[in-house]
């Protein structure tokens, strides 16, 4: 299966007559038209099938890889066809994808193609010249419809100077606004009373001083040493003092 169809449009056949390098002339039949791809490294190829009426020009639509590089998105491609043909040999031509007809055209011949749109530009010059009124048959109409526009023109200048007297007299006086109530004075605010004065705390009491460090025990000791001498000496003043002094008696 060649899965779904792509989308296709703008599909044309044309006759074209070519001259080819001095030779005689060859008709061609020309067939063009747009597909969608699903990237742009591939494209789409017309190939001549069986099957189809004798006037229809049946062609195979596939999609091939090419040269071009990826964009990694879908893109439209033109796809044709060209094949000599006979004068009138082909009616229409039908575009077929996986055996199944997706488009249809019809052939036109480039001749006649011209002839009909050299029709089209005439008929399109008569309504405009009629329109624009430098058509010798539409002079007198012309001239009618100027002097219609004249005349409409005119009503509206009358219009438009009557039109602000007529508003001036039915618009009522607008009545001017009551002045605005002035808003009552605010209410002064009672001033905050003052707090009270902190008391004072009371001084903190000094504390003792300090107590007086013991002497080191090294010098407790030399005084100890110191000591009992002259305790022992003034102990000996004091009993010899106490002391009456014996008369020296001889033995007998």
């Amino acid at each position: 299966m060649a899965g779904p169809a792509p989308k296709t449009e703008k599909w044309t056949a044309r006759e074209n007559l070519h001259d080819y390098k001095e030779k005689a002339d060859h008709l061609h039949l020309l067939v063009g038209g747009t597909v969608e791809v699903s990237d742009a490294d591939k494209q789409p190829v017309l190939k001549q099938a069986s099957g189809g009426g004798p006037k229809t020009l049946t062609l195979d639509l596939s999609i091939e890889p090419c040269s071009d590089p990826a964009v990694s998105c879908a893109v439209w491609k033109a796809a044709n066809f060209d094949t000599i043909v006979e004068a009138d040999q082909y009616d229409s031509v039908d575009v077929r994808w996986d055996g199944k007809v997706i488009a249809s055209t019809p052939v036109i011949n480039d001749m006649e193609h011209g002839e009909l749109l050299d029709k089209q530009s005439e008929a399109q010059d008569e309504v405009a010249a009629k329109e624009t009124g430098t058509g010798e048959a539409s002079v007198t109409e012309t001239v009618k419809r100027v002097a219609k526009a004249i005349e409409d023109i005119a009503e509206g200048v009358k219009k438009l100077t009557k039109a602000p007297k007529e508003v001036a007299k039915k618009a009522p006086p607008e009545k001017e606004a009551p002045p605005e109530k002035e808003a009552p004075p605010k209410k002064k605010e009672p001033p905050k009373k003052k707090e009270p004065p902190k008391k004072k705390e009371p001084p903190k009491k000094k504390e003792p001083s300090p107590k007086k460090k013991a002497p080191p025990k090294k010098t407790v000791k030399k005084s100890a040493k110191t000591a009992k001498p002259a305790a022992k000496k003034t102990t000996k003043k004091v009993v010899k003092k106490a002391m009456p002094k014996q008369k020296k008696t001889k033995r007998r």
